[in-house]
């Protein structure tokens, strides 16, 4: 599994994904990259970068295998990290990726706020599934956020 995580975040980090036809952040992305090859603390901004670029190149399937594994390791997955996978679901139109994305993130025990809400119930509705868009809405009213 962690091969598989390997070359596919190699995959994503090192394609042109930068719609002006570069990687702004090349330098960054790179470093991060080899910190992580090399076994070295892979910071949040790192991944960070690592989510924004698997959901502009349009693999949101692997969003979840990427948090679970940064998890896994240690590093803090936070509220950020979880609106930034959600709203890469969202621009992608994959409104039943998100409400997978939003159950993991309950199970890691991420802490949930209104934007990380907002975020899932902008994909739903992106996607024109109005009744889930509710439901999480009825959900956040229980849950007190």
């Amino acid at each position: 599994l962690l091969h598989i995580i390997r070359q596919s975040m190699a995959q994503a980090l090192f394609l042109k994904l930068d719609t002006r036809g570069g990687l702004a952040d090349a330098a960054i992305t790179d470093k991060s990259l080899r910190c992580m090859l090399d076994g070295t603390s892979f910071d949040v901004r790192g991944l960070s970068i690592v989510l924004s670029k698997f959901g502009d190149a349009k693999r949101t399937a692997e969003l979840e295998t990427v948090l679970r594994y940064f998890h896994n390791r240690g590093l803090e997955v936070n509220a950020f990290h979880a609106s930034i996978a959600l709203n890469a679901c969202r621009k992608c139109c994959e409104w039943v990726q998100a409400l997978h994305l939003l159950r993991t993130m309950r199970r890691l025990c991420v802490e949930m706020n209104i934007i990380v809400y907002s975020a899932a119930i902008n994909a739903c509705a992106k996607g024109g599934e109005w009744s889930q868009a509710l439901h999480i809405l009825h959900g956040l009213g229980a849950s007190r956020v």
